[in-house]
């Protein structure tokens, strides 16, 4: 594992943006990465840097620099690093890939994206207060995506129950690494939910897994997206439901005998196969 700290180079944007202007500066830090923000560009933003100028002109990077420096500080990043070894060495992971500590906008927890260069790499933000809680839950998870990512290479349109697939997956790679038991507080600390909605999606399984059958291929969209994989800001019933019925799903096949790591490269169709038909 290589790893890479951004942050010397995001110093030289903070001194940079009172020379150039926040948005030159900004743009110049991201093109010393641009194997990493080309893909955030397109896959997370979805549009160009140009069209983001007025946001980034808003953000308080010196305040972000702070923050990670805190971050160093306090030990959590060296916590990351030492929780992704921990991580990878249990998937029994043989190829290499880089680990960037990373700062942007702080709206990246963490992310796999695809990159010309065909190099695997894991972004984790440090441009945020990192907590234990959120480390023990949030790195496996997105370690378990960039595992998949490089492993199946799987470029099929995506749908309703691919998505299911890769989150769920994900979402399980914590109470995988440490045998966590199935339960409603285990659940809700997972998928990031409270527990009262944690106990009204388990409750009710059997009719959203129905759902999600029943929507299964269609394509993600704007509405499939908002139905069963964006949390809402009120406390909903049912939030993230493909989310749970993917980390369900996961959970009952280690129950029944399959062994986590083959997930990191079973192609979606065979997991289709195996969990919905």
């Amino acid at each position: 594992m290589k790893i890479v700290h951004m942050i010397d180079n995001y110093k030289l944007l903070c001194e940079e943006a009172g020379k150039t202007g926040t948005f030159e500066a900004y743009k110049a830090y991201t093109q010393k990465y641009s194997f990493f923000f080309d893909g955030v560009f397109q896959y997370l933003y979805c549009q160009p840097i140009d069209n983001l100028k007025d946001m980034i002109e808003q953000v308080d990077f010196q305040e972000l620099l702070q923050i990670a420096e805190h971050n160093y500080e306090t030990g959590m990043v060296d916590y990351v690093i030492d929780y992704v070894n921990q991580f990878v060495e249990k998937m029994r992971v043989d190829f290499d890939f880089t680990l960037l500590l990373g700062l942007e906008m702080s709206n990246i927890c963490g992310c796999a994206t695809p990159n010309s260069m065909g190099e695997p790499h894991l972004y984790i933000g440090i441009d945020r207060l990192l907590t234990k809680e959120w480390i023990d839950f949030g790195v496996p998870h997105e370690v378990f995506h960039m595992l998949r990512a490089n492993r199946t290479q799987d470029i099929a349109p995506e749908t309703v129950f691919s998505r299911t697939i890769e989150e769920g997956l994900a979402s399980y790679a914590p109470l995988w690494l440490h045998n966590m038991e199935w339960t409603v507080e285990n659940v809700a600390k997972t998928l990031w939910i409270s527990e009262k909605q944690a106990s009204s999606l388990i409750k009710n399984t059997n009719s959203l897994l129905a759902n999600i059958i029943r929507d299964g291929n269609e394509p993600i969209s704007v509405d499939t997206m908002r139905n069963y994989f964006v949390a809402e800001e009120d406390e909903v019933e049912f939030p993230v439901i493909g989310y749970y019925i993917g980390l369900y799903l996961a959970h009952l096949s280690v129950q029944n005998s399959v062994n986590f790591e083959r997930f990191i490269s079973l192609p979606r169709d065979e997991i289709i196969d195996m969990w919905f038909n």
